[in-house]
Formats: C-alpha cells, structure tokens, sequence
C-alpha cells in the first residue's frame, strides 16, 4: 500500500493536492490488483468512513459498487436521500440504484422506496406500483419508518395526477397509524414532509379533521428548526392551502359597493382548495 501510494506522488509530484475521480479510481484498481480481497475491503471500508465524513457521496457509493457492499447503501440513502430528492437530484438515486445488482433490487425494499420516490414528478402512475410493492415488503418486515415514508411518497404523487382523491383516503389512514411518534422518521426533513404532504391530502378529502390542527402544529414547530429551505418551502405551500380552504368555507361579505366578496378571495385560485367528490 505505501509503494502504491509513493508511485501516486510521485506521478502528481505533491502530497497535497486532491485527487481527481480518475485518480481515485486509478489508485483503487491499483489497490485491489495488488492486495488479497480481505486486504482491499478493509481498506475500502475505512475510506469509504472517510469519504462519508468529507461528504463525498457519490464517491462513496462507488465504493460499494466496487466491493458490492449494497447492504451498506441503504443507510446512506436513508441519511441523504430525502435532501437529494428536494433539491431535484434524484437522478443522482436513480444512478444509484442502477449500479447495484439485480439480485440486491429484488430483495431490498428500500430500493423500490426510492425508485417509487424519484419517479413521482415525471411518472407518478409508476411511482404508485413502486411504492405499493415497498410498502407491502415493509409491512411484512414491520417496519414503521419504511412504511411511513411509503405512505407520504404516495400522498405526494396525487399532487401531480389524479382522476378521484378516493385512492388517497386509504394512504392518510395508513400514514396517520405510522406518525405516533417524532421517533417512526429518519430524519426532521422527513418528518416535515410527511407531515406537509397529509395536510394536503387532508385538506382535498377532510378540511375539518382534527388531525388537519396537529398537522399545523407540527409543521408550524419544525419550521422553526434549521431545516433545507425547500422543506420549508414545501410546508409552507401546504399550510397556505389548508388557511384557504378555511377561508373557502367562511360566508360571503358584501363589499363597499354592495357586492357579496368571498373571504377566500384573498387566495385567489389556492381559495377553492377543498373537500373533493370521490
């Protein structure tokens, strides 16, 4: 190992500087070509602690791909995945996935979480099956958080196709069975948007509900913490949606010059936000 690195440097001809991707990989082809495979994974396994401590990612997962350690994706999905997906990176998950082997996919539920969770803006109709068949396995594994983050992502494709909100009905019992406690989620990213995206389903199907108030509360506290600005964002959408429909169901006023003006006129469009037949 000294003689692999000695000959990097002498190559680059300094010490300090980072080394590229290409680099990287070339220093690791050397490695594994030169090393016993027990030898290899345990340098690969103490590089790849310190890829995750410098935040190189990326860099990490391949890593698994190189020694096939796919057991060791799923936390790191679960620690990154739900910011990568708000910051519009789940082809980065995609890519992910697709370089883990197809025996890992079949039996890995969290895999087809998080095919389900980045399909949900393009193709939410394939996001649905993918988080139908995770939270199936979930349920049989009992595995509270997994089927809550299931159930959140499935709420959240009936904000990009529906025919009827009747399907959703089901999904807010299920995440509301899962949501007991701050301790069923990974993360307070997480939390949140579980939390925004059952009270927009609340507020389509049930705006009178008593878990439309502890939706508000809760989201109206994890505001308050040092969470992803597009989270934030994210709630904040579904709080302004479930504060019209309130005004939606208010009498109509007469203005100044005589005429009925609803309240939720200060809305505009977001005002008729409310209960929908089906």
């Amino acid at each position: 190992m000294q003689d692999i690195s000695i000959a990097l440097q002498k190559r680059d001809g300094s010490r300090d500087r980072e080394l590229t991707a290409d680099e990287r990989t070339a220093l690791l082809t050397e490695v594994e070509e030169r090393l016993p495979l027990p030898e290899f994974q345990e340098i690969a396994n103490r590089a790849g602690s310190l890829l995750e401590e410098v935040g190189e990612i990326d860099a990490l997962v391949e890593s698994f791909a190189r020694t096939g350690h796919w057991e060791c994706l799923v936390p790191v999905m679960l620690q990154h995945g739900t910011r990568f997906l708000a910051q519009g990176h789940g082809a980065i998950l995609r890519r992910w996935i697709g370089m883990t082997s197809s025996e890992f996919r079949a039996r890995e539920p969290w895999l087809a979480y998080w095919s389900g969770a980045t399909s949900i803006s393009n193709n939410p109709v394939f996001a649905r099956g993918a988080l139908e068949n995770a939270w199936s396995r979930f349920e049989e594994r009992a595995d509270r958080t997994g089927k809550a983050l299931a159930a959140t992502c499935m709420l959240e494709t009936y904000q990009f196709e529906w025919s009827s909100f009747a399907p959703v009905r089901p999904w807010i019992d299920r995440l509301a069975a899962c949501i007991g406690s701050a301790s069923g989620f990974v993360s307070r990213d997480a939390e949140l948007r579980a939390y925004a995206n059952l009270l927009l389903a609340l507020t389509c199907v049930r705006p009178a509900s008593a878990l439309s108030s502890r939706c508000i509360a809760r989201l109206c506290s994890l505001l308050d913490s040092d969470l992803d600005v597009n989270h934030r964002l994210f709630a904040g959408r579904s709080l302004l949606l479930a504060y019209c429909s309130t005004l939606a169901a208010l009498p109509s006023i007469s203005g100044r010059d005589g005429r009925p003006v609803h309240a939720s006129g200060a809305c505009g469009n977001w005002g008729r936000v409310g209960p929908q037949s089906g």
